[in-house]
C-alpha cells in the first residue's frame, strides 16, 4: 500500500469526480443557461444537508476505524456491518424528513428537488469508507472512471435544450447512485457478514457525532453559499457562482487528496503506537500541501479574467 501510488489514485479519483462534469460545462452552460444550472445547483445544495445528516460523520469515522483494525478479519467484518447498519438507519430517517420537506416547504422547482432524492439513496449505500480504510483506492478510481465517462456521454446525447434540465438532473444523480452501488461487488471480497448486537451499533453513535460536528462546519463552507444565493437572489446567479466554484474545487482536489490518503495510514500507524512516524507523516503532509496550494492560488488569480468568458460563454 504505497502512499505515493495511493495519492495518485485518490488525486485521480478527486479530479474525475469534479473535473469530468467540467468537460460538459461549456456545453451545459450554453444549453441549460445560468438559470437551469442554478436550479440544479440550488436543489443539490439543499439535499446535501440531508445527505450530511444521513452519513453522520461515518465517512471519516468508518475510514479511521477500518484502518485501525484491518489486520483482524473477524473484527473488520463485525465493525463494518455494525457501522453500516447505523448508516442505513440514519439514511432512512433522512429520506423520510426530506420527503416531508418536499411536501410542506418546497414551492418551486419541486420536480427537480424530488429527483435529487436519488442522492440521498446514494448516501444510504455508500461504502467507499471501507476501501479508504483498507487503502484500496484503485477500486474507487476504476469505479469512478467508468461511471463518470458513461454519464458524460449521456449528457451530450440527451441534454439538448433548456427543457432537458430533468434529464440532466437524473443523469448526475444516477451516476452517483450507480457509482456507490458498483462498490458492493467488491465488499464481499473484503468482508464476510458477521452477526452483531444492537450494542455494537449504539457504541458507534458517540464517536460518529464527534466527527459529524466538524463535518457540519466543512459542509456549511462548501454548500451554504449556494443555498444563500438561491434564497437572496435568482437561480441564474447561483448558476454563475456554481461554475466558478467548480473550477476552484478542481484545484482544491490536488491539496485535499493527500489528506484522504494519509488518514488511514496515520490512523493505522497511531494504533501501533509509533508516534514519531505519525509526526513525520503530518509534517511532510503539511509541507506538500503548502508547496502545491500557493502556486495554484496565484495561477488561478492570473488567468481568471481571460479564462472565464472564453470557457463559460
Amino acid at each position: 500500500m504505497n502512499i505515493k501510488k495511493n495519492y495518485l489514485y485518490n488525486l485521480l479519483y478527486q479530479l474525475l469526480t469534479v473535473s469530468l462534469p467540467l468537460i460538459t460545462v461549456p456545453y451545459v452552460s450554453r444549453v441549460l443557461g445560468s438559470n437551469g444550472v442554478g436550479i440544479f445547483a440550488y436543489t443539490s445544495s439543499i439535499v446535501q444537508y440531508f445527505c450530511l445528516f444521513a452519513m453522520l460523520g461515518i465517512g471519516i469515522y468508518g475510514n479511521q476505524r477500518i484502518a485501525t483494525i484491518r489486520d483482524n478479519k473477524i473484527k473488520l467484518s463485525e465493525t463494518f456491518f455494525s457501522i453500516y447498519f447505523l448508516q442505513l438507519i440514519m439514511s432512512a430517517l433522512s429520506v423520510i424528513v426530506y420527503i416531508l420537506f418536499l411536501i410542506f416547504f418546497v414551492k418551486s422547482n419541486k420536480f427537480i428537488a424530488t429527483i435529487q432524492i436519488i442522492n440521498l439513496l446514494a448516501s444510504a449505500i455508500d461504502c467507499s469508507w471501507l476501501f479508504s480504510g483498507l487503502e484500496q483506492f484503485r477500486k474507487i478510481v476504476i469505479r469512478n472512471i467508468t461511471i463518470k465517462i458513461f454519464s458524460l456521454l449521456l449528457v451530450f446525447i440527451l441534454v439538448k435544450e433548456p427543457g432537458d434540465l430533468p434529464a440532466y438532473t437524473y443523469i448526475m444523480c444516477l451516476a452517483t447512485f450507480f457509482g456507490q452501488l458498483v462498490m458492493w461487488t467488491y465488499v464481499r471480497k473484503s468482508v464476510k457478514f458477521k452477526a452483531f448486537s444492537i450494542n455494537k451499533i449504539t457504541e458507534h453513535i458517540k464517536p460518529t457525532l464527534s466527527y459529524f460536528i466538524p463535518q457540519i462546519a466543512i459542509q456549511i463552507y462548501f454548500i451554504l453559499d449556494k443555498t444563500m444565493i438561491g434564497i437572496l437572489s435568482t437561480k441564474s446567479e447561483v448558476g454563475i457562482y456554481e461554475y466558478a466554484d467548480k473550477i476552484l474545487k478542481i484545484s482544491l482536489a490536488f491539496v485535499t487528496s493527500l489528506g484522504t490518503v494519509m488518514l488511514p495510514r496515520v490512523a493505522n500507524t497511531y494504533s501501533k503506537g509509533d508516534i514519531n512516524k505519525v509526526n513525520e507523516y503530518l509534517s511532510k503532509s503539511l509541507d506538500f500541501s503548502t508547496l502545491i496550494s500557493i502556486p495554484i492560488m496565484f495561477g488561478i488569480a492570473g488567468i481568471a479574467k481571460e479564462f472565464i468568458p472564453w470557457y463559460l460563454g
